[in-house]
C-alpha cells in the first residue's frame, strides 16, 4: 500500500512542473501573439512602427476604432532605417481602442502584422485613471459621512473640496475612455455638489465659532 502511495505521489510531483509550465505559456501567449503600443494621449500624433527583417516595404492597410469603424485606409510607411518603418497617425480625436493592420515582405515573403493601442484623455492606462477617480469619490463620501456622524464641519468642508477636485478631474480626463458632453455634465454636477457642501459647511462653521454660537438659551 505504501509503495502504491509513493508511486502516485511521485507521478503527481513529476506532472506539477509540467502543469505550471502549461499555465505559464497560456498566460504569456496572448501577449506574444497580440503586441500593442502603450496608451496614447487624445489629439496627439501616434507613431505607428513596424520592424520587418530583410524587407523592401511595409504598409498600413487599415486603422480601425473598434472592430468596424474605419479611420483610414491603406497607407505606405516610411523606412527610417534598415527594416524599420514608421507612419505618423494624427486622427486620434476619438477615445477608445485602435486596431492597426498592415503587411510587409519580410525575407521576401508577404507577412501580415497587427496590433492595437488605446487613446485615453491623458495618455495613461485607463485602469489607473479609473482607480484614482474611485478613490477620490470614496474619500469624499467617507469624509461627508464622518462629518454627519460627529457633527464636524471641518470634515464636510474638506469633503466638499474633494468633490470639486473630483469633478475637475473627471471633466479633464473623463471616465476611463469616455469623455463627452454627458461626462462633462456629470462633472459639473459633482463640482456643484462640492460647492454646495463647502459653502454650507463654511456657514455652519462660522456660526459655530461666532460668539454665542454654542450657547444654549438660559430660559430652557
Amino acid at each position: 500500500m505504501n509503495s502504491l502511495n509513493n508511486l502516485i505521489t511521485k507521478k503527481i510531483s513529476m506532472k506539477v512542473p509540467i502543469l505550471f509550465g502549461v499555465i505559464f505559456l497560456m498566460l504569456i501567449m496572448p501577449s506574444v501573439m497580440a503586441a500593442s503600443l502603450p496608451p496614447q494621449k487624445q489629439y496627439d500624433s501616434v507613431i505607428i512602427w513596424q520592424s520587418c527583417d530583410n524587407s523592401t516595404y511595409s504598409n498600413v492597410t487599415s486603422i480601425k476604432n473598434g472592430p468596424t469603424t474605419m479611420i483610414m485606409g491603406p497607407e505606405s510607411m516610411i523606412e527610417i532605417s534598415n527594416d524599420y518603418y514608421e507612419y505618423s497617425f494624427t486622427n486620434t480625436s476619438v477615445l477608445g481602442t485602435y486596431i492597426v493592420n498592415g503587411y510587409c515582405d519580410e525575407d521576401g515573403t508577404l507577412t501580415s502584422w497587427a496590433y492595437d493601442f488605446q487613446v485615453t484623455p491623458d495618455g495613461q492606462e485607463t485602469i489607473a485613471g479609473t482607480v484614482f477617480f474611485i478613490i477620490l469619490i470614496i474619500f469624499s463620501i467617507t469624509l461627508l459621512i464622518i462629518s454627519f456622524v460627529f457633527h464636524n464641519y471641518i470634515f464636510s468642508f474638506i469633503s466638499g473640496l474633494l468633490f470639486m477636485v473630483t469633478g475637475v478631474y473627471s471633466m479633464i480626463y473623463g471616465f476611463t475612455t469616455f469623455l463627452s458632453s454627458y461626462t462633462r455634465m456629470i462633472s459639473f454636477i459633482i463640482i456643484g455638489l462640492g460647492m454646495m457642501i463647502t459653502v454650507a459647511s463654511s456657514i455652519d462653521l462660522v456660526n459655530e465659532l461666532s460668539p454665542g454660537g454654542d450657547r444654549k438659551d438660559d430660559d430652557d
